[in-house]
């Protein structure tokens, strides 16, 4: 109650005491009156420090981001890559960005700005049209989100306006103001605000899930044990949104007493038949995300083996890819061994055995082994025995064991992997 207080009164003062207060501020612009005129003039002089902060430093850096950006488009249509992710905010940004200065420097005299007015809105367009692109695929995939839906909306107004500047002989800036102004209306008035658009867009997607496995008869669920992995993952992630947002109250199948985030999320097994399950499947069956645990009960075989110790192994971006990382060093009949490990391109782990020599030993892949707990691990923390986290090497020097205690595995793309783990190790002389 008391943050919906602070939200109310925040309203207050920032829609109506805010905008009201700033009004009274403005000079009398028909008044006859001498001081009243003195402060016209003053409040229509350009300030000389925001000049210089304008044309000489924020125009320059815009056109310099408009470069980059220019660069990254021609890359785009280049390789055929679309990065869905990053386009979206990091155009949207120099958009505001770029209209903003264009309104707060129209009146500037003076050939950085100048030119800017005239290349701006040119850039503009197919910038944003490739804003437009990346969010359209986002929405294709997942739905609308009221972050996608404002993306849409200002890229509409951009071209808008880029088209305005270009072709209105006038370039009258109250006009992208006032367009701004409608827009802004035209998102909170229903049925086309923000909030609707998205509620039905999400709605639509888990209706259609539930629909496609013959989960919904009688306005209620009806479990299917045979639901892919998928489609759990779909219905985990959009009713997360909703749960989120608060619009559970608009998917009529949730039962009165779960439309509470908290109880939803304590009730989600009895709503839909399954656990919350968030190990999305790539195609070849490998989840994005691993989060694997030896079963602590279970015992292990630590037979024909000399020595126990325990290993942490990570990727490190951080570091040059050839660059060996030590992990420890252990002593086995006498002898002195060191562990270390080093990632390829990917992220993949290797781990290199040592002598005192600097002799290299033995050398273990990992990724074929943590690929493997990957597609094993089905559920978000799964608890695996010990035969699953196995990993046995030998050769004429060492014979070694490797019990993964703990894993976190990311992948996120065929060509990346994050991997954070422990590792229980049994050495011996073979």
């Amino acid at each position: 109650l008391r943050d919906e207080i602070r939200a109310h009164m925040g309203n207050i003062v920032f829609v109506f005491f805010v905008p009201t207060y700033y009004l009274s501020l403005l000079p009398k612009f028909n008044s006859v009156d001498e001081d009243d005129n003195n402060k016209t003039k003053l409040a229509s002089t350009y300030p000389r420090v925001l000049d210089i902060l304008v044309s000489n430093i924020v125009i320059p850096l815009i056109m310099v981001f408009s470069v980059v950006l220019i660069i990254y488009f021609i890359k785009i249509l280049i390789t055929g890559v679309w990065p869905v992710g990053q386009v979206g905010p990091m155009v949207l940004a120099y958009s505001t960005a770029g209209l903003f200065f264009y309104i707060l420097g129209s009146n500037l005299q003076n050939k950085i700005a100048n030119f800017y007015r005239k290349v701006f809105p040119f850039i503009l367009i197919p910038l944003v049209i490739m804003q437009l692109t990346s969010a359209y695929i986002r929405i294709e995939a997942y739905g609308i989100t009221e972050s996608r839906y404002y993306v849409i909306l200002f890229g509409i107004y951009s071209i808008i306006s880029a088209i305005y500047l270009i072709f209105s002989k006038k370039k009258n800036t109250n006009a992208i103001v006032l367009l701004a102004a409608c827009f802004a209306l035209l998102s909170i008035i229903p049925p086309v605000d923000a909030f609707n658009i998205s509620i039905n867009s999400q709605k639509g997607r888990i209706e259609s899930i539930l629909l496609k496995n013959n989960m919904l008869k009688d306005n209620k669920i009806v479990y299917n044990p045979s639901l892919s992995s998928e489609d759990k993952y779909e219905i985990t992630n959009i009713t997360d949104y909703m749960a989120r947002m608060g619009y559970l109250d608009n998917l009529y199948w949730i039962p009165e007493k779960y439309v509470k985030e908290n109880n939803y999320y304590m009730g989600f097994e009895d709503i839909y038949g399954f656990k919350p399950y968030y190990n999305y499947a790539n195609p070849d069956g490998r989840p994005q995300y691993v989060y694997a645990n030896l079963d602590a009960n279970a015992p292990i075989n630590i037979e024909g083996f000399d020595t126990l110790f325990k290993i942490n192994f990570y990727t490190d971006n951080r570091n040059d890819q050839t660059k060996e990382i030590l992990l420890t060093s252990f002593k086995l009949s006498g002898d002195e061994y060191s562990i270390k490990q080093i990632s390829d391109e990917k992220g993949n782990l290797t781990l290199k055995i040592y002598d005192k020599q600097n002799n290299n030993v033995m050398e273990i892949k990992t990724e074929e082994f943590i690929n493997n707990i990957a597609k094993l691990s089905l559920q978000p923390k799964s608890m695996l025995q010990p035969e699953e986290m196995t990993l046995d090497k030998q050769n004429e020097k060492l014979k070694i064991r490797l019990v993964v205690e703990n894993l976190s595995v990311e992948y996120p793309s065929n060509d990346e992997v994050y991997i954070n783990g422990s590792i229980i190790v049994l050495v011996a002389k073979p």
